[in-house]
């Protein structure tokens, strides 16, 4: 049965008539995986006879397909219906139950996996979406790509708008109090001391608060600083970060803190609900110009890329939850019965819209489809047809009449083209004035946009810092759980190790008695032993020592070392004497047991005893360990109250912890007063300007060190030149003339030369001065020229400049009014004639100036040259030669 079932799905599922196999998503079992390969090893074995089968099987399915095609090509009353033309009715009912099946195991699947993810669907929304209040956005800006996000905001539970209003009553309650006490017993200035150290760390409102807090100090009649504080917060039932001593004030803390984050971004978030509705207007703006851009592209015939006016999809997060038709990309089935409905109402639609063609059909051949008119519909296609009784043919020519309508058409077209080329240039004036209309929307836009980039900075420094406050403030609450609960641990564990010690403490009693008692029944039976040993002497030693003094000293060595007393020579004692000293030797051995006993049982004692001591001091540094961490716990917990954690606002540059790559680490920073730093500055400074002055005063003894040296230096120097100077007088060749020089006989003829020379030079001297000055009026004449000539060349740019933007600003004109194809030929004639003889006499102008440049370059080369030439030239000294020059 079970191979007939196995048999049964592989055939159901494997192969159709053919042999080809079928696709179908099965999980076969092993016994249906054992079979198939069965039935391929068959099919291998048996392939020839398969083929033949498969080949008879086609070409019976061939003419079946021929007589079925002429069954459908015949008459209609020569044709068969196709529910006749069955060859086994047994397997078409089994293929149609069995494809039934098949449909309806596939719907219900379906239909589960439908209800799965329709149930998983609903339980995200209501997680994810219908639990917040705001669901986060972005606004994109349009051409600079700036973004920004939007605070997403959860619903709030019952249970947290009960705990927040009753905190904020709470807290009303107890400014109502403390304002009530402060009437009746007057102001306490403990908040203005909070405000004067808020204002040592820069707090924003700390200034208006502190200013308040002077006043009262100094006696004056001014607001109370407790109500500037309140008024400045962003809640007014807030507490001050001083005030947040106890656990419950921590807690109230932490709730109004949630209360204060949310409301700060509830106002950011109106904001941008404001930002965004501008956008929105603007797209509508926007929608209006690019409709008329594109009737304007129509007209024209082009084909420009329009401006995207449409929300992106994070602008609107309402659009997660809509499917549109383009976000299926498998193709849609669509049933009978929805078929024959679309079916229905476009007839329905045809029926309606029957009455409105011949209206349509009318505006169309009346007015070219729009109200406007068909000559502005199409005023740029329109084109002027010449008369055909206007085109000679071959060998004719154009009467009077047909020359003068001839003309009188070609002045027709060419006013059309005329009016075309104007009305064309005002839609294109039209489609770049829409343009940069939008484009200038855009800008003042993303313009405004910036102020949002600010808000929301601001905004998140607030979010921020009141998140921190907050889980410090968490943190704070927590720790004091955990104290508490350590606290009441280590003063359970201290009560029960006091339990534990005072039994200790009771068992090392009981045990130090024991030890006593059994010591002292220790010594009782060492001194029995020594009784024994003395009555053992007495009795039986003293006897026989008459019969020798060796036997008395071998008795009593035998009976210390408790041997047998047959060890003894014989005959040395009688019978009763050994007798005895048997019976005394026996009583000593079973002492000596009970001794050892005794021994054995004091040291257990004595053990256990010195366990119990070590236990009982264990206890006692447990005790003490367990004593100083709750002293420390406690000391701790009492500072909690005072030792609060604050959030400062600094400055850049004023945080000198150096910063980690994720976050700093400032658990062992120290925040330092502005005062303190100052003075360490000024200490700073001080000891740097007494350094300097250390370093001037070093600085200028070297000076003269080096300025004797230097003085040495010339005077050995000055000392060389003096004794190679004598050495050269010594060493001088007198001649006839350098006599008479040193008697004197030529002072006439050298003195007329003198005067000769003299007078040469102040005639030189005289020409030279003239020169110069007749140099120096030229060149301030051509000075002047240059002066005129560069006044006359930017007056000319001016003129040029100005006329310029005048060409170009009726340029524009005429391209915005499409006026320039109005204007005659001649105009444009005259214009360009103008023009080319401004440009051209700019460029002579520009010429002529460049030249007089060039002339009066040339002129102070010449000036520079005859100033040189005048002048005295001497010979440049050695610096080797100079007695003060330091090498």
């Amino acid at each position: 049965a079970q191979g007939a079932e196995a048999a049964g799905s592989v055939s159901r599922a494997l192969f159709d008539l053919l042999g080809e196999q079928v696709e179908e998503e099965i999980q076969r079992t092993f016994a249906e995986t054992q079979l198939l390969s069965d039935l391929e090893m068959q099919n291998a074995m048996n392939a020839a006879r398969k083929n033949a089968t498969r080949e008879q099987l086609r070409g019976l399915k061939a003419t079946l397909d021929q007589l079925l095609e002429h069954n459908d090509q015949a008459p209609e009353i020569e044709r068969i219906p196709r529910e006749e033309i069955v060859l086994d009715r047994e397997l078409r009912d089994s293929v149609i139950l069995s494809g039934d099946e098949r449909v309806a195991a596939t719907k219900a699947r379906i239909h589960r996996e439908n209800m799965v993810k329709d149930l998983m669907a609903r339980r995200i929304k209501e997680l994810a979406w219908d639990s917040m209040a705001v669901h986060g956005a972005r606004l994109l800006s349009f051409t600079t790509g700036q973004t920004v996000h939007n605070f997403p905001i959860r619903v709030p539970t019952k249970q947290e708008k009960a705990a927040i209003e009753r905190v904020k009553a709470m807290r009303r309650i107890e400014i109502a109090m403390t304002r009530s006490q402060k009437k009746e017993l007057g102001m306490s200035n403990s908040l203005i001391e909070l405000a004067v150290a808020d204002t040592a760390v820069g707090g924003e409102n700390a200034a208006r608060v502190a200013e308040a807090a002077e006043g009262v100090l100094q006696g004056e009649t001014v607001e109370d600083p407790d109500e500037v504080w309140i008024r400045n917060q962003d809640d007014p039932c807030l507490y001050h970060r001083f005030e947040v001593s106890t656990r419950e004030r921590k807690t109230s803390q932490i709730i109004l803190l949630e209360d204060c984050i949310t409301r700060a971004k509830q106002g950011f978030n109106a904001l941008f609900d404001d930002f965004m509705k501008r956008k929105v207007v603007v797209l509508g703006k926007i929608e209006e110009k690019n409709l008329r851009i594109v009737e304007i592209q129509e007209e024209l015939g082009s084909n420009e890329e329009l401006f995207d006016a449409r929300l992106s999809d994070d602008e609107q997060p309402d659009r997660v939850l809509v499917v549109e038709d383009d976000d299926v990309k498998v193709e849609k089935w669509v049933s009978k019965e929805e078929q024959r409905r679309r079916q229905e109402q476009e007839e329905e639609a045809k029926k309606k819209g029957a009455g409105e063609d011949a209206a349509d059909r009318a505006l169309m051949g009346m007015m070219g489809g729009t109200l406007a008119g068909e000559s502005k519909v199409n005023k740029l296609s329109e084109t002027l047809e010449k008369p055909a009784h206007l085109t000679p043919g071959e060998g004719e020519e154009l009467t009077e009449e047909q020359a003068k309508e001839l003309k009188e058409w070609e002045a027709q077209k060419k006013a059309l083209e005329a009016e075309q080329e104007t009305y064309r240039k005002v839609l294109e004036g039209e489609n770049k004035k829409l343009r940069a209309e939008i484009l200038e929307e855009f800008k003042k836009f993303d313009d405004g946009m910036q102020e949002l980039m600010d808000a929301r900075l601001k905004t998140d420094y607030n979010v921020y810092e009141q998140e921190l406050y907050k889980i410090k403030l968490i943190q704070a609450v927590a720790q004091e759980e955990d104290d508490i609960a350590a606290s009441i641990a280590l003063k359970k564990s201290l009560t029960e190790m006091d339990e534990r010690r005072e039994g200790a403490a009771r068992a090392v009693d009981e045990f130090s008695s024991e030890v006593a008692e059994a010591e002292r029944l220790l010594e009782g039976l060492k001194a029995d032993s020594a009784n024994g040993e003395r009555h053992f002497k007495k009795e039986v030693v003293d006897p026989a020592a008459a019969g020798g003094k060796d036997v008395a000293e071998m008795l009593l060595r035998t009976y210390r070392r408790r041997a047998d007393l047959r060890e003894l020579p014989p005959g040395q004692l009688t019978d009763e004497l050994m007798q005895r000293a048997e019976e005394l030797l026996e009583e000593a051995i079973q002492h000596d047991h009970k001794v050892a006993e005794a021994q054995s049982a004091a040291q257990a004692v004595r053990g256990e005893l010195e366990r119990l001591t070590w236990t009982l001091n264990q206890m006692d540094e447990g005790i003490h360990q367990a004593e100083e961490e709750l002293q420390e716990l406690e000391t701790r917990m009492m500072g909690a109250g005072s030792d609060l954690d604050l959030t400062f606002m600094l400055k850049q540059g004023q945080v000198e912890v150096e910063q980690a790559a994720v976050a700093a680490d400032f658990s062992d920073a120290e925040i330092v007063e502005k005062g303190v730093i100052h003075a360490n500055n000024s200490l700073i400074t001080h000891s740097g300007r007494e350094k300097v002055g250390i370093l001037h005063e070093i600085k200028d003894f070297r000076k003269g060190i080096h300025v004797l040296q230097w003085e040495n230096s010339r005077l050995d120097l000055e000392e060389e030149e003096l004794l190679q100077r004598t050495k050269d007088l010594q060493l001088l060749r007198v001649t006839k003339g350098l006599q008479s020089i040193i008697k004197g006989s030529d002072e006439g003829k050298t003195a007329h030369e003198n005067s000769s020379l003299e007078k040469l030079v102040s005639y030189q001297t005289k020409v030279h001065g003239q020169r110069v000055k007749e140099k120096a009026k030229s060149v301030e004449g051509l000075t002047a020229q240059a002066r005129v000539a560069g006044r006359e060349n930017a007056e000319l740019d001016e003129d040029i400049f100005a006329l310029e933007s005048a060409v170009v600003e009726r340029q524009r004109l005429c391209e915005l009014q499409g006026t320039a194809a109005q204007q005659g030929e001649g105009r444009a004639k005259k214009s360009e004639e103008s023009k080319m003889r401004m440009m051209v006499t700019h460029r002579k102008l520009l010429d002529l100036a460049k030249a007089q440049t060039r002339e009066i370059e040339l002129m102070r080369e010449e000036l520079v040259r005859l100033r040189a030439r005048t002048f005295p030239s001497f010979a440049q000294l050695s610096q080797s030669s100079l007695p003060d020059t330091i090498m």
